[in-house]
């Protein structure tokens, strides 16, 4: 693609799927360059035998009507949801992981888009890779834009955007029921969540039910869209002629406390941190947070 094509084309983040076992991010790329006349700034490998690319086009209509193949297996291309998979404001590099030079090479103008950018943190995730989480999408996307980076001569390293880090466990396992009447007794309860889920009362779930509220925990770790077919089928529910409203649960490290006298605010709050390290709690390591002379928000550290 020329320099007047790429001014008339537009980025866009698609999605490939039914690749064949074998394809590298290699293959994928040539095939959009060369096959699809994209240009590719970047492209990753997601399992299941699919893939993210974002790419910059000038037709994505004729792009997505196109019958596509790689190594003689047809495979289908869509837009790509990518809010569910990578964020877009961060950025993973490898090749490289002095936290202070990378925070002043992606601020600074060499990194891309010939302009200073604003990075927000920069996070050391395992042995061979660091992210960069800038203030803006914008700022991330000036970056992947720039082929190449070199921090030093000779010594170069691998930008891509960063995917969403999977879900944990104690995300997934957890579903809350609404809109149940007072006078239902925890058997009827359990006896519908058995009919229509399939599953068994304590060896694969268990309930705790505070009409008109009950949490429904499951023993088994469930991928997100079956966990969102179990809450739709929940949702289909009636007791006492009340359909049920579900909501899977969001992961929350915090709780906030009120009630705390006004005379010794900081020992209290210190007191507060102790107390929710202890096992008795059922807390652990945390930072208090004081939102008014009276109440303070208790930040836990992620368990996973």
């Amino acid at each position: 693609m020329d320099d007047k094509d790429e001014a008339q084309a537009l980025l866009f983040h698609i999605k490939l799927s039914g690749l064949p076992v074998s394809t590298s991010t290699a293959n994928v790329r040539n095939y959009l360059c060369d096959e699809c006349e994209c240009d590719v700034k970047e492209v990753l490998l997601q399992g299941n035998n699919s893939a993210v690319a974002v790419i910059m086009v000038k037709d994505i209509d004729e792009l997505l009507k196109k019958n596509h193949s790689i190594k003689e297996t047809f495979i289908s291309v869509s837009l790509h949801k990518d809010q569910l998979e990578l964020q877009w404001d961060t950025i993973k590099v490898s090749g490289e992981d002095d936290i202070e030079t990378l925070k002043f090479y992606f601020a600074g103008r060499r990194s891309g888009g010939n302009r200073t950018k604003s990075v927000e943190s920069v996070t050391k995730v395992d042995t061979n890779a660091v992210h960069v989480k800038f203030k803006s999408v914008d700022d991330a996307a000036a970056v992947i834009a720039q082929e190449k980076h070199m921090i030093t001569r000779g010594s170069q390293i691998h930008v891509c955007y960063a995917p969403v880090p999977d879900s944990k466990k104690y995300e997934r396992d957890k579903i809350l029921l609404k809109n149940i009447p007072k006078e239902t007794k925890e058997k009827t309860l359990i006896a519908l969540i058995e009919g229509c889920l399939d599953l068994e009362f304590e060896r694969e779930f268990t309930l705790n039910l505070q009409a008109p509220l009950a949490l429904l925990l499951l023993s088994h770790h469930y991928e997100k869209e079956e966990l969102q077919k179990i809450a739709e089928i929940l949702a289909s529910q009636q007791i006492h002629e009340n359909y049920l409203n579900v909501d899977l649960c969001d992961i929350n490290h915090s709780i906030v406390v009120s009630g705390i006298s006004e005379k010794n605010i900081v020992g209290n709050a210190f007191a507060l941190q102790l107390y929710f390290e202890t096992p008795n709690s059922g807390g652990g390591e945390n930072t208090v947070q004081m939102l008014t002379p009276t109440k303070v928000k208790v930040n836990f550290k992620d368990p996973s």
